[in-house]
């Protein structure tokens, strides 16, 4: 049976499904059902490549935007650390220009040192232990290493048989 979908359509519904994430907002953004989204999904070969290629597609274009916003940001902070932020005078109205305040200078400061470090694939934590932590991890396992399981083969007498002063539920008095 040949299908009444033109590749551009099948194409349309890839895109569509890539883009929103699920076979009816697809559905409503192609016009194709929903049904025949998700049957194509999970049986068709040729419609599961094309949404591979749409995917590769709409991630190159999603990288790319993404380094904009990156670029843009980073220089918006750098106008912003030089030049202080934009706020509106509320006597006069106009808007000027005043100083960040030092705890966002820092924290800018912060995340930017932290993000050059992983693009240059070098740290940013210290980590290790001390010794006070290592030899109290060293008692630790001494006294895991000690430990003796012993099982109760009976209980005592004065242990079988405990009255509560006061009952714990509203039921326990009257199971007595």
């Amino acid at each position: 049976m040949a299908s009444t979908y033109t590749r551009e359509d099948r194409y349309n519904a890839a895109a569509s499904l890539i883009t929103t994430g699920n076979s009816i907002a697809a559905s409503q953004q192609c016009g194709v059902p929903a049904s025949t989204i998700r049957h194509w999904s999970h049986k068709d070969e040729d419609f599961q490549l094309m949404c591979q290629e749409v995917q590769a597609e709409f991630g190159e274009k999603i990288k790319f935007k993404l380094a904009e916003i990156i670029d843009e940001s980073a220089d918006q902070t750098l106008d912003r650390l030089r030049n202080g932020d934009v706020v509106r005078d509320a006597k006069t109205g106009e808007l000027v220009r005043v100083p960040i305040k030092g705890r966002d200078v820092a924290i800018v400061g912060a995340v930017a040192f932290d993000k050059h470090r992983l693009i240059l694939n070098q740290p940013t934590t210290i980590c290790g232990t001390s010794p006070d932590l290592q030899a109290l991890a060293k008692q630790f396992q001494q006294l895991s290493d000690s430990w003796e399981e012993k099982k109760v083969t009976s209980i005592p007498s004065e242990y079988e048989k405990i009255t509560y002063l006061w009952p714990l539920y509203p039921r326990e008095a009257e199971i007595k």
